[in-house]
């Protein structure tokens, strides 16, 4: 497992994660929301025109589903 991972792409957006936690920033000038984040499914903190979630954990698992 990496400890700490990221991406940015200049005026758009950035996502970082440390020990599977995380921030995603994302330029809503250029991107609109999606269904999800209009609609309350998902939460997003709006700071003037970026967007702004948390990225939780993924549960990786070798279970399967019957």
């Amino acid at each position: 497992m990496k400890i700490i991972t990221w991406q940015h792409k200049p005026k758009r957006s950035i996502w970082f994660r440390i020990f599977g936690y995380g921030l995603n920033i994302i330029n809503r000038d250029l991107y609109p929301a999606p269904f999800s984040i209009r609609y309350g499914h998902r939460k997003e903190i709006r700071l003037g025109r970026w967007g702004v979630h948390v990225l939780r954990r993924n549960k990786i698992t070798g279970a399967t589903h019957d």
